[in-house]
């Protein structure tokens, strides 16, 4: 079925400098390693024909094609047919994709992705955004979520990771469509280190003294900004238990990190590898420059309970060789009871999901401190 050019999904491949965008010029659109499909993924993790994008009642909806490491849309996996929407996020396996059409009029699409409109007008949609970035980060028009990270052994408290989201309606709410727009204006830095503070300041709410994890966005290791702010951070909450959560695809410069994480141990602040696995699994770097924690990526952990052998034999591989280097490793994305218990029988010490608790507001935690990974 032909359609208008409207529709197109827009993603960083890993490794590559600059976003693809996929326009969908026919319905139904597969997604895919293929070459030949609508939206090729070149990536090891994505099936052949992993999912399809399909015009139905004159909705777009998005079917997952029994891939090997599943759909998801806004972080949840998609188990049948689900609508979409402009704005929504999707992960075909480890690979992030936004879902914008070219005719909105509201929202961030239309000011900066119509295809369509003049050089004029698309400068004035960045001018538009950047100064309305500007003001949310100035008067921190976020929100804090926080989500559960529990010890699978049941023998402590749990550490929490705090998530941002925007709060101003002309922007939009979610964290990955937002760093778009503050990469595209120069402001991910500011945008990070704004989520950072207004959720360190939220957790302060929390009773006891539970270790926070707290994102670092590839930009704040550029310059000594980050250094600043976390120096500031330490004086403001000196006995704070804070972990710097790195993406793995940043750990490229063992050198440069061994300064972060020398100078991160100065400040009694920790050191976690986010996303091992989702690109290529950095044994190297791992090993020149151990971290205090190894997230491994969800799309290891999907079905881990009933993957083939030989990927559990991976993982349970990789979990050992981080272990016999004393570091802990925190299974991500864990949704079902078999996949936390798979996760526990190979050796995870730590573990995170929509199964254990979603995110929630702090204030939900606060009053919920009772709660426990056992009591799940």
């Amino acid at each position: 079925m032909n359609a208008p050019q409207t529709w197109y999904l827009e993603g960083r491949l890993d490794g590559e400098p600059v976003a693809r965008r996929f326009t969908l010029r026919e319905f139904p659109a597969l997604i895919g390693r293929s070459a030949d499909v609508a939206v090729p993924l070149p990536v090891a993790q994505v099936s052949t024909h992993h999912a399809e994008i399909y015009l139905d009642g004159g909705r777009l909806w998005l079917r997952d094609l029994d891939s090997s490491n599943g759909t998801f849309v806004n972080r949840a996996r998609v188990d049948a047919p689900v609508a979409l929407d402009s704005g929504d996020v999707l992960h075909v396996a480890s690979t992030e994709l936004l879902l914008g059409t070219d005719f909105t009029d509201t929202g961030w699409m239309a000011e900066t992705c119509v295809m369509k409109a003049s050089p004029a007008e698309r400068a004035t949609g960045a001018h538009s955004q950047a100064r309305a970035l500007r003001e949310l980060i100035a008067a921190r028009e976020v929100r804090t979520v926080a989500q559960p990270i529990v010890h699978l052994a049941g023998d402590a408290d749990p550490a929490f990771e705090i998530l941002g989201r925007g709060a101003r309606d002309e922007l939009p709410e979610a964290p990955g469509p937002l760093f778009m727009i503050a990469e595209q204006v120069g402001l991910a830095g500011e945008l990070s280190r704004c989520l950072r503070g207004a959720g360190l300041d939220a957790i302060a709410a929390l009773p006891g003294s539970p270790t926070v994890y707290s994102n670092v966005h590839p930009r704040e290791l550029e310059g000594d900004d980050l250094a600043r702010d976390l120096a500031e951070i330490r004086a403001r909450a000196p006995s704070l238990r804070l972990m710097m959560e790195v993406h793995e695809s940043t750990v490229t410069d063992p050198p440069a990190m061994r300064r972060l994480r020398a100078w991160l141990a100065d400040l009694d602040i920790g050191l976690a590898y986010d996303d091992f696995g989702a690109g290529q699994a950095r044994l190297l770097e791992l090993a020149e420059c151990p971290p205090d924690c190894l997230k491994f990526d969800m799309s290891l952990i999907r079905g881990i309970d009933s993957a083939p052998a030989s990927r559990r034999r991976m993982v349970r591989t990789l979990v050992a060789v981080a272990r016999d280097m004393g570091v802990p490793c925190l299974a991500e994305g864990i949704e079902t009871d078999g996949e936390l218990e798979a996760c526990r029988e190979i050796g995870f010490e730590l573990a995170q999901g929509y199964f254990i608790a979603r995110p929630a507001p702090v204030g939900h935690w606060r009053d919920a401190w009772s709660w426990s990974g056992a009591e799940s």
